[in-house]
């Protein structure tokens, strides 16, 4: 892979609120409960488990509060309780009217690709006068949601009975990413599923989101912080692209991610 003069600029996300286009995915109730989504204080994670691979295309909650309450709300891969960087944020207002609002969160542009059983958390961090719906369902019966509620930390919250309620949506999943060989030493990077006889560019970085700002794929959110273009490879008429190298150990344990330039769409993450 070889390193070209003309870097990618990239920025912070901007959150868009549209409709679902793709496939319920997974429900959490809204249901008896409410969750205090009033001060920043209180950080909350709903710890979700995909069951149908693709990307993310976004969740709904329902809150309730004051008009002009606000509640900043994030997706972090991996198990809760979760510290690692937001790959999408957003923050969703309440209208004040007296009643529970479901509001659509499109987490698309960020383009949050996931495996069956990947495990991900909802954030919420609210400020005055907002609450948040969920379910809660006393001991020794089954909670309402298998996955675990956490609040400021390890360990399911109070009896762990409660939860917050909650949709996620999947759309068409987008082209993958996999390596052969050991770094340092040579390693095979192979895209599969981008646009036939399209371009695949090849970026590497730490781990964190950043946005591209700039063309081709303006907006374009991926899961890489600090990324680098390191090429441009080719897929062939069934989409699949292939690159071979002598990795230096300078590049073992960077994060490689592939962007399908056709469709804008970026592939899963690897380490290197």
């Amino acid at each position: 892979m070889r390193h070209l003069l003309i870097p990618l600029v990239f920025g912070l996300a901007s959150p868009a609120l549209l409709a679902q286009n793709g496939t319920l995915d997974q429900s959490s109730p809204f249901g008896n409960a409410w969750f205090n989504g009033g001060t920043n204080a209180l950080v909350w994670q709903a710890e979700v488990a995909c069951g149908t691979a693709g990307l993310l295309e976004g969740f709904e909650l329902e809150i309730q509060g004051n008009a002009g309450a606000t509640l900043d709300v994030a997706i972090k891969v991996g198990p809760g309780w979760n510290l690692s960087a937001p790959v999408f944020s957003a923050t969703l207002t309440s209208t004040g009217t007296g009643t529970w609002e479901r509001v659509w969160v499109d987490t698309s542009a960020s383009a949050i690709n996931l495996s069956t059983g990947s495990l991900f958390v909802i954030e919420m961090v609210g400020n005055t006068g907002m609450g948040i719906r969920g379910q809660y369902d006393a001991p020794p019966a089954s909670p309402p949601y298998p996955e675990e509620l956490y609040l400021n930390g390890p360990g399911c919250f109070a009896d762990c009975g409660w939860r917050i309620g909650f949709n996620t949506w999947m759309g068409q999943g987008g082209p993958t990413l996999s390596k052969t060989g050991t770094c340092p030493g040579p390693v095979t990077l192979t895209v599969a599923g981008a646009t036939p006889s399209g371009s695949v560019a090849m970026l590497y970085g730490n781990p964190g989101s950043f946005t591209h700002n700039g063309t081709p794929c303006n907006g374009l959110t991926i899961n890489v912080g600090q990324p680098t273009l390191a090429g441009i490879i080719q897929a062939n008429g069934s989409g699949v692209a292939n690159v071979s190298f002598n990795a230096p150990p300078g590049l073992c344990g960077r994060t490689i991610i592939g962007v399908d330039i056709g469709s804008c769409t970026p592939t899963n993450t690897i380490t290197l």
